[in-house]
């Protein structure tokens, strides 16, 4: 499948916390097109492959103007275990109002916040937009 990607978020590389719960990334980025019938990939690699992580949770948000039309969450903490599993690339199309995109112009916005305390850190984030 061939992607059009967009460019979220980069690699955040362990640094101490400064603050527990903080927010340490945010960013949005706007004019992205999706086709009708198109695979939306969240990933850390360009063309939708690569495992994603945060220390510890990331939001994603897709908007048309200022009207939130679908939110992805994820907690990659294990329950503050001090262990982060980070998960395969998300196929966000499979997701409620993701699914509902299609033929829309949005912007994403991405948020990474700490939760437990200790480091931050993340991998590269990718809005890959297939047909």
């Amino acid at each position: 499948m061939d992607f059009t990607n967009y460019f979220i978020a980069p690699a955040q590389f362990g640094q101490p916390v400064v603050k527990t719960g903080e927010k340490f990334y945010k960013a949005t980025r706007y004019e992205i097109q999706v086709p009708k019938g198109a695979t939306l990939i969240l990933s850390s690699q360009p063309d939708g492959k690569g495992d994603v992580f945060v220390d510890d949770t990331v939001t994603l948000i897709a908007k048309e103007e200022s009207t939130v039309l679908a939110t992805y969450e994820h907690d990659y903490s294990n329950g503050c275990s001090g262990k982060i599993t980070g998960t395969a690339p998300v196929d966000l199309t499979q997701l409620d109002g993701f699914n509902k995109l299609g033929g829309k112009t949005i912007a994403v916005e991405i948020v990474m916040k700490d939760k437990c305390g200790g480091f931050i850190s993340s991998s590269n984030y990718y809005f890959c937009v297939g047909a």
